[in-house]
């Protein structure tokens, strides 16, 4: 059996996630969907084959939305609501 690259205790240091969340901190919603971060995702989105465009996130508008929530056998159960992807994430505390 091969060691692991990874031990416990390690430190993993995300610095360009610290930078995306930096500027998400100062920008609000450009912060992610214009300027340094959107550029970048683009970039990344082209080499992969993506789709999204840089019209895509320039026309982006989120919706919030009040969680569907229930018990269920001790569990109290989260959802999305529809229309969107009710029923597909569920998350329980």
């Amino acid at each position: 059996m091969k060691d692991s690259l990874w031990r416990e205790g390690d430190t993993l240091i995300q610095r360009d996630l610290a930078e995306t969340l930096k500027r998400i901190r100062d920008y609000g919603r450009d912060g992610f969907y214009a300027g340094t971060t959107a550029r970048l995702l683009i970039r990344d989105m082209k080499s992969g084959n993506g789709i999204v465009s840089e019209q895509d996130l320039n026309e982006y508008k989120s919706v919030s939305r009040v969680p569907i929530t229930a018990d269920y056998k001790g569990f109290k159960i989260i959802t999305v609501p529809p229309p969107r992807a009710a029923g597909l994430f569920l998350s329980s505390f």
